[in-house]
């Protein structure tokens, strides 16, 4: 009767709160059908994994993982227009499909952009006479296998030899464009963190780590990488869990940009991290929180008497955050002691909020999403104090991919078992839209112009951000928080930048003592 409760009045809140479409956390009615796209990959074969989502910079929409057919599963790729609409106009009518090797195993689960418009998704495919090996795909910004890369598009990178399976959940850019792409390695008997750095034409870079590639064990037992990030500096720090004999413990690795280990954090360049005795862990997701390279790493944590999401934050040593949340820990619970809650992935607004999305067995299995401010506490005016969850319908439900796109609205992908494609959903947030079809709208004390540029910009200050001749504190991010800009300068009132980055969605943001700014930025081609 409790639930049934908790439920009648979550669904009579959460109809009052779309009724008011500015209500952050409702679900935007304008994308796919009532807010939701269901993508059919095989319509006869029911898997598909959707496990990344990448906003461009005209509001299309990058759906990035894996899906079955009749020969196996397959690296999959497609692209959405704002509305949700499947862009015919990408790969074979909106969707690509990629085999390695002929490989009957193909699993992506991550994907990254270049600056060249290209995409790069990440994984492991079984390859015959090798196993489970990290696998990468590159496509045109059109969705078409990339030929000028390995000759197929596609190349596979055997770890630790060619009897071991290792199976790659991240990838990202350093800041010169090279790719790296992390996850888990066998050694034999129990598994290990692993990462590697090929080059742009396909193949290893030998002058990274040890050959192409860094091993490290973190413990005597199993180490599971599941998440990756570059820091501003080009520093990599992996993140998940190690087996301590008892349970899985939170596990971090940063390494100097040439893959070598870095000694300044943690204990020689790694860091266990248990909450207690009575606590279980599950690690996901791992960002750079700006400004000083704060890292903040989410999944979920066992509470009293049941998984709940979370996240932690430790400073650029390696030493838990005792500001952020409670002690360094920032936790929510979508029923009280009703339900099992897995957070998987963090994205940031450009207010400097936090989502954290996942799902929740709160009545059956459901998308679930949290939003946090920046020091790590529930935030109130989103969803139903601090919590969406999307229930669709039969089957389990698993949320992998969260993003901000072009307009500020918040998209969350992925998985429910039952049904063979792909689960996209956008949500209303109340940021303004950094652009529309018919005006640019702007941050009431920041105005950013050209946007979208491919050059340079203008900023126009509001004369209640400060006077002329105060220093303001001056910086552009990208979608991760990672700076790409950062000084220090005398107040104007109108400021010119060049901005030479890689095309995509930028953040620029001014602070003044107390005072701060943020609008976002459009880099085209």
């Amino acid at each position: 009767m409790k639930k049934l409760i908790l439920f009648l009045i979550f669904h009579i809140q959460f109809s009052i709160f779309s009724f008011c479409n500015a209500q952050p956390g409702t679900i935007d009615s304008t994308f796919g059908v009532n807010g939701v796209v269901r993508l059919t990959i095989n319509p006869s074969l029911p898997t598909g994994f959707c496990r990344k989502l990448i906003p461009l910079p005209d509001g299309k929409v990058i759906a990035a993982g894996s899906s079955n057919d009749i020969q196996g599963m397959r690296i999959t790729i497609a692209r959405l227009n704002n509305d949700g609409v499947l862009d015919s106009t990408f790969g074979t009518q909106g969707i690509t499909k990629t085999a390695i090797n002929s490989s009957m195993g193909n699993f992506s689960y991550c994907a990254v952009r270049l600056a060249n418009g290209k995409i790069l998704l990440g994984g492991n495919a079984s390859i015959p006479g090798f196993g489970d090996c990290f696998a990468v795909a590159r496509y045109t910004p059109d969705g078409i296998p990339d030929s000028s890369f390995s000759g197929d598009g596609v190349d596979f990178f055997p770890v630790n030899g060619a009897t071991f399976d290792s199976f790659g959940y991240a990838i990202a850019l350093q800041s010169d464009g090279k790719v790296i792409l992390a996850g888990t390695t066998s050694n034999g008997s129990n598994y290990d963190f692993a990462v590697l750095r090929f080059l742009a034409n396909g193949g290893i870079d030998t002058s990274f780590g040890n050959m192409g590639a860094t091993v490290t064990s973190i413990g005597s037992n199993n180490d599971y990488c599941y998440s990756m990030t570059v820091q501003s500096d080009d520093k990599i720090v992996l993140a998940g869990t190690t087996y301590n004999g008892s349970k899985n413990v939170f596990a971090l690795a940063r390494y100097e940009a040439n893959g070598l280990l870095d000694p300044t954090f943690g204990i020689s360049g790694i860091l266990i991290y248990s909450l207690g005795l009575n606590v279980g862990h599950s690690l996901s997701s791992v960002v750079i929180q700006q400004p000083d390279n704060k890292i903040i790493i989410g999944g979920s944590v066992f509470l009293l008497t049941n998984d709940d999401f979370a996240m932690l934050r430790f400073d650029s040593l390696g030493v838990i955050d005792n500001s952020f949340g409670i002690a360094g820990l920032a936790s929510i619970d979508f029923s009280g002691s009703g339900s099992v809650d897995r957070g998987r992935d963090i994205g940031f607004q450009p207010d400097g909020k936090i989502l954290l999305s996942g799902e929740s067995l709160l009545f059956g299995s459901s998308f679930g999403l949290a939003r946090f401010d920046s020091n790590g506490n529930p935030d109130n005016t989103f969803g139903n104090a601090g919590l969406v969850y999307l229930n669709l319908e039969p089957g389990n439900h698993y949320g992998y991919s969260t993003a901000i796109d072009v307009n500020n609205k918040i998209l969350l992908g992925g998985q429910i078992s039952n049904y063979p494609g792909f689960y996209i959903a956008r949500f209303n947030s109340e940021l303004v839209a950094a652009i529309n079809s018919e005006q640019q709208i702007s941050s009431k004390k920041l105005f950013v112009y050209p946007n979208p540029t491919s050059h340079a910009i203008f900023i126009n200050v509001s004369t209640d951000f400060g006077e002329e001749g105060d220093r303001i504190e001056f910086k552009i991010m990208d979608v991760t928080g990672k700076i790409c800009t950062e000084k220090l300068l005398n107040f104007e009132y109108k400021i010119q930048v060049n901005v030479h980055y890689t095309p995509g969605i930028y953040f620029v943001q001014l602070r003044n003592e107390n005072k701060i700014a943020t609008q976002m930025l459009i880099i085209q081609e």
